[in-house]
């Protein structure tokens, strides 16, 4: 009889050890990380938690994973933010605090120079006066980072990627002063700046507003090579910017189901060869009307503006305008197929799904 029942006791005592150890009660943030999708993982807070992983072009030439699989740290000041970025990698940095010039110094902007395999990723995180310059990098991840009043940041820039490949900017906001209020459209620059060859990149999901120079695709009307540009937006909220919703040149970009809204003068704006698909977006209270007189078009939603360099082209599918002026483009100039599968959400949701998801999660 006691034989009988320390063999039940050692029974149930394998068997729990059995679970306990099923669970894996010692798996690290680092572990979680090795998923095949860091963005199903809750952070360690359990505050942010992605949108799913890219699904435009930053899901092809290998995908975009960032610093999925590797070392977690959180860093609340921009001198430790650079430091990290130049450590080891992949590396998945939480960004919580207020960043800053001055907590950045010596430096004036936050470089992500000649790296790869890295996550940069908000949890209450406020860019205040500082941008980030990603060169000459890789496999790189923006996510829920408010910035802004980046004046005095070395580029001007949000962010600006210069000849990188496999940048995906996601759920972030981005902004400055209102159009209507600063009267110099140069004091700041570009909110997201895409440059110099660079490919594979995607912005999904942020909120722009209040700014003059909204987002560039192109570094310049001379640099040919930008051909090699490839770029998706998508999900993006567009308000009250002056223009560039984005300015195209060269490259290619796909942009579907977005919502620009308050666009004071030119919104998507293709030229110097430029091919942008557009489908299922929703262009409300965009253009002056005002003919350009470099290019004949009248500011609108859509179109070829502001230069001599010679027209872009566009291939507009499922387009909503409301109470919009100028260059409405209901025909295609080009056709262009993204070389990935998408789907579509309705025309008709746009708005309202923009309006609810985009920006700081």
């Amino acid at each position: 009889m006691k034989k009988a029942y320390l063999l039940l006791i050692s029974g149930l005592f394998t068997t729990a050890l059995f679970i306990w150890f099923s669970c894996n009660p010692f798996q690290s943030i680092n572990d979680q990380t090795n998923s095949s999708n860091l963005f199903d993982v809750m952070d360690s807070t359990n505050s942010v938690k992605a949108s799913g992983g890219p699904i435009a072009y930053a899901s092809l030439n290998g995908g975009t994973t960032g610093g999925a699989g590797g070392r977690v740290v959180t860093v609340s000041t921009g001198a430790q933010l650079a430091a990290e970025v130049k450590g080891v990698t992949p590396v998945i940095i939480y960004v919580n605090g207020t960043i800053t010039l001055a907590n950045t110094s010596p430096e004036n902007v936050l470089y992500v120079k000649e790296v790869s395999n890295i996550s940069i990723i908000g949890q209450n995180a406020d860019l205040n006066g500082i941008g980030f310059k990603v060169k000459d990098s890789s496999n790189i991840i923006f996510q829920n980072l408010k910035i802004h009043h980046t004046e005095n940041s070395e580029n001007g820039d949000g962010i600006e990627i210069d000849g990188s490949n496999n940048v995906w900017v996601d759920h972030c906001e981005f902004y400055n002063i209102s159009p209507s209020i600063e009267p110099d459209k140069d004091r700041f620059d570009g909110l997201v700046d895409v440059k110099n060859a660079s490919e594979y990149v995607e912005i999904s999901w942020n909120y722009f507003h209040d700014h003059w120079k909204g987002s560039l695709v192109g570094h310049s009307d001379s640099q040919t090579g930008d051909t090699a540009i490839k770029v998706s937006y998508h999900h993006n909220y567009f308000k009250n910017i002056n223009s560039r919703g984005p300015l195209v040149r060269f490259g290619k970009v796909h942009m579907f189901n977005n919502y620009l809204v308050d666009v004071h003068e030119t919104a998507t704006n293709s030229r110097n060869g430029a091919v942008v698909r557009v489908d299922n977006q929703v262009y409300e209270n965009c253009g002056s009307g005002e003919t350009d007189p470099d290019t004949g078009y009248a500011n609108g939603p859509i179109g070829y503006f502001y230069s001599d360099y010679g027209t872009g082209y566009w291939d507009v599918n499922g387009v909503q305008y409301i109470n919009c002026l100028g260059s409405q483009p209901t025909t295609d100039t080009a056709s262009f197929t993204p070389p990935y599968s998408f789907t579509l959400d309705p025309t008709a949701n746009v708005k309202s799904m923009v309006m609810a998801g985009a920006g700081l999660q």
